[in-house]
């Protein structure tokens, strides 16, 4: 198969969609996980509060990480017709390109992300 732009550019805004929701899901996830956390500060399970902690942190930095990987596929279509007619990644395009070819595996529920690192693959 050949690089298909079109492919590329509905995977992309999809991608977008499904990183939205997960993004939300997590915020969510947060709120009640801050509320469980100061339950148990109240009732003194400081120890059961510190793992909770923990994994809110690394929630937070999963939200941040949706965040990048978002304004990448923004990136890459809004600037696809410049993809298109160049026959080597453009240099400011380079980031975002090798971030969304090395998450895509990475994150799970968003089959779009293999889609978009199949077709970057194609075309570099």
């Amino acid at each position: 198969e050949k690089f298909d732009k079109f492919k590329l550019k509905s995977s992309l805004k999809m991608a977008v969609t499904r990183l939205q929701m997960q993004k939300n899901k997590k915020e969510n996830a947060i709120k009640v996980q801050r509320r469980e956390i100061a339950g148990l500060l109240q009732n003194g399970k400081y120890e059961s509060a510190r793992i909770k902690v923990e994994t809110l942190i690394r929630d937070e930095y999963v939200i941040e990480a949706f965040e990048l990987v978002t304004l990448f596929c923004e990136l890459l279509s809004t600037r696809l017709q410049l993809l298109v007619e160049t026959r080597s990644c453009p240099p400011d395009m380079k980031e975002g390109v090798h971030t969304l070819i090395w998450t895509a595996p990475r994150i799970e529920n968003i089959p779009e992300l293999l889609v978009i690192r199949e077709q970057l693959a194609r075309k570099y």
